[in-house]
């Protein structure tokens, strides 16, 4: 999704937001832990409170600006905030006392249904030669930005796979493109929609080759880090990538506190599938989701919610179902 695309649909979104003042614990309304303005997760956030409003009359959600995953898990966790959107990944060292929650486990936190998927995609320009994930030993690799989930990721990945760059470079997404043309870094990586936009940039001044895993890797990775899946790559989006492949890939979610009553739950759920195509001029990966992709959430479901995924013939294993 291009820059441009997102201001103007976050704006669009502010408009829409604007006077909406219910609080958390207002029984007429809730509030919702987005991420920074124009991002992805803000832009989403618009619409979805203006879909839940129609379904669910005098229910009113607010959009509140915060830090994103992190913070989001955080604010839910203690009940400063109903609702929020997250990655999985984020969410599940939250929940379970891992990584950034330094053992504290934030564990009031349910899943009311998966949002749309996040691709990790690893590139290189076609001339350089790397092909796999593997063949980044000895080269210069930039994961974006210090600290974001990238570069938590693709590091924890090159360190279970002992693979070894000669250098990791940390900057911003927007530089990458220019960085790797210019010879400054052999590869690069970031997670989002697909195709990934700093790839598709670099692959309009040269070709680009989106690197993969082999097999054995993949489920090594997966296990290790549970809150990753292997889906499939969709042909095209980038010069030579022509049939689809195996790839890592993650879930967004909307999540809340488990003390949300269960009817609230499930009329959301429900109000979200039921509501869909509405996304495909706002996110149209949303519009793709299924019931049965909750299957892939690494934390455990709400019980409301649970009653909806029920109905649609998707039965939860035991590490979905909690109090």
């Amino acid at each position: 999704m291009k820059k441009t695309f997102i201001t103007g649909l976050a704006l669009v979104a502010a408009l829409l937001f604007t006077g909406t003042t219910a609080q958390a614990g207002n029984a007429k309304g809730g509030s919702l832990g987005t991420a920074t303005v124009g991002g992805t997760f803000y832009v989403w956030a618009g619409p979805w409170t203006q879909m839940a409003a129609k379904a669910i009359p005098g229910y009113q959600i607010s959009v509140e600006v915060t830090g994103g995953p992190v913070h989001n898990m955080k604010m839910v966790h203690s009940g400063d905030l109903d609702f929020g959107l997250m990655s999985m990944p984020a969410a599940f060292e939250g929940y379970n006392g891992l990584g950034w929650a330094k053992n504290k486990k934030y564990d009031n936190v349910r899943v009311l249904f998966p949002m749309y998927p996040s691709f990790a995609t690893p590139w290189a320009l076609d001339k350089s030669g790397i092909r796999n994930f593997r063949d980044l030993e000895g080269k210069i690799f930039a994961p974006g930005p210090k600290g974001g989930t990238p570069d938590q990721y693709y590091r924890i990945m090159l360190n279970l796979l002992g693979v070894k760059p000669a250098k990791i470079v940390n900057t911003g997404m927007s530089d990458l493109p220019g960085q790797m043309c210019d010879g400054m870094i052999d590869a690069a990586a970031g997670t989002g929609g697909e195709p990934f936009g700093p790839a598709q940039e670099t692959d309009a001044t040269y070709p680009v080759k989106i690197l993969e895993w082999n097999q054995a890797d993949l489920d090594l990775i997966t296990k290790e880090l549970p809150s990753f899946f292997v889906g499939m790559r969709p042909a095209g989006g980038y010069k030579l990538f022509t049939k689809p492949q195996p790839t890592l890939m993650y879930w967004n979610i909307y999540a809340a506190n488990k003390s949300l009553s269960d009817e609230l739950a499930y009329k959301l759920t429900k109000c979200f599938f039921e509501s869909r195509a509405q996304f495909a001029s706002v996110y149209a990966p949303t519009c793709d989701t299924k019931p049965s992709d909750i299957l892939n959430s690494a934390i455990p479901v709400h019980r409301g919610a649970a009653r909806y995924y029920k109905e649609q013939g998707v039965e939860l294993p035991a590490r979905l179902i909690a109090d």
